[in-house]
């Protein structure tokens, strides 16, 4: 079977390109029918040693073109490379495919009511066109997949139409021996670490710097723990250049509650070096309130740290019973919740057994969920 992998919209980091980069290593693995055609834009490099995977550069200018390009462009490779199947793994596809598509839907932010509420007039105009051609897709595909059972359930909260067994739910893989074999952190990054007085609570935070990621409700969270007189550290990766205004006005709350003496902020961590990060924390706090899936979490946990998050449902199937969790709004709930984490011995010990049941029972590394995906390719095409 010749299945063709519209990538065209996919970046040099994040989830979407880890899905893509750890899917199609497995799948040379353990794949000995299929041909794998995968279309990225030029300037993404895509280096997959596998005689099944041809890789085709495009010049992406724009959103406009990409539209096109999936609507018209995919006709022309279709016929070209003789293609049984459309993958279409970043959310937007054909909307009137000439084969079978099969679609993977990642994107929390058009279907998370709370997102939405936060938007302007003219966000909510461009966020409700984008609803309308992911349902469009959608509906034109043969199977939605979804990373959880929530966000399969934020779809169908707008579009009821869509029936539920069309959607499949596959938790994102874990790799959890290569996550925990990775290489050294940079020298500057130990250095600030190794300054740290001994006896702070230090508290962990990775994550993109997107507004829904809940970075607010941290600051004001450690505003209340230093209130309480706690001895604590915020370590927290944040990339200016993802949001300028958002990362401005988070330096200066810092800033403003005087707590800088309280936060230690590093740029992003390269992916192969952050489980040394974790590693060198107490406790992991994951305050995002829109999520598909929310990945540090699971990280978090492979490495038995204790996880005090936002109890969105999204955060609760992700976790089960490995995580503390609080109102997603009330940053005073979160402060307490990491006190009782901080000064809880059998708690955190608990914390570390049940996420660490959690990780075994719910995340499967990438070879199995690779085969699950091959399955999956097989019912659509019967």
């Amino acid at each position: 079977m010749n299945i063709l992998i519209p990538a065209l919209a996919i970046k040099k980091s994040g989830g979407a390109t880890r899905h893509l980069r750890n899917f199609l290593s497995a799948a040379g693995r353990i794949d000995t029918e299929n041909r794998y055609i995968v279309c990225v834009n030029k300037d993404f490099k895509l280096n997959i040693k596998n005689e099944k995977v041809e890789v085709l550069p495009f010049d992406v200018t724009s959103k406009f073109f990409r539209f096109y390009w999936d609507q018209f462009e995919i006709r022309k490779l279709v016929r070209k490379f003789k293609i049984d199947l459309i993958l279409s793994l970043l959310n937007f596809g054909c909307i009137n495919p000439p084969v079978k598509q099969l679609n993977f839907q990642r994107g929390p932010t058009p279907f998370c009511r709370n997102y939405l509420k936060t938007l302007g007039f003219k966000e909510r105009i461009d966020i409700s066109i984008r609803r309308r051609l992911l349902y469009m897709t959608m509906k034109a595909s043969e199977v939605i997949v979804t990373p959880s059972k929530t966000m399969r359930d934020m779809i169908r909260e707008f579009y009821s139409d869509i029936k539920e067994s069309k959607f499949k739910v596959l938790h994102h893989a874990f790799d959890k021996e290569k996550f925990l074999h990775s290489n050294l952190l940079p020298e500057d990054v130990v250095k600030k670490l190794n300054d740290i007085e001994p006896d702070t609570v230090k508290i962990l935070y990775v994550s993109h710097l997107i507004p829904y990621k809940g970075y607010d409700i941290m600051i004001k969270a450690a505003k209340r723990l230093k209130e309480l007189k706690k001895s604590f550290k915020f370590i927290v990766t944040m990339e200016r250049s993802d949001w300028p205004e958002g990362y401005d006005r988070y330096l200066s709350l810092i800033e403003r509650f005087g707590l800088h003496k309280h936060f230690l902020v590093f740029n992003r961590v390269p992916e192969d070096t952050v489980a040394e990060l974790y590693k060198q924390c107490d406790i992991f706090l994951f305050p995002s309130w829109c999520e598909s899936f929310g990945f540090p979490m699971v990280e978090a946990m492979s490495l038995g740290l204790p996880v005090v998050a936002a109890g969105t449902p999204v955060n609760k199937e992700i976790c089960g019973n490995g995580a503390l969790y609080y109102d997603p709004s009330d940053p005073h709930e979160a402060a307490e919740k990491i006190r009782i984490t901080m000064e809880d011995g059998e708690l955190r010990e608990k914390l570390r057994r049940d996420g660490f049941l959690q990780i075994e029972n719910s995340h499967s590394g990438w070879d199995d969920y690779t085969r699950k995906c091959l399955s999956l390719f097989q019912e659509v095409m019967c």
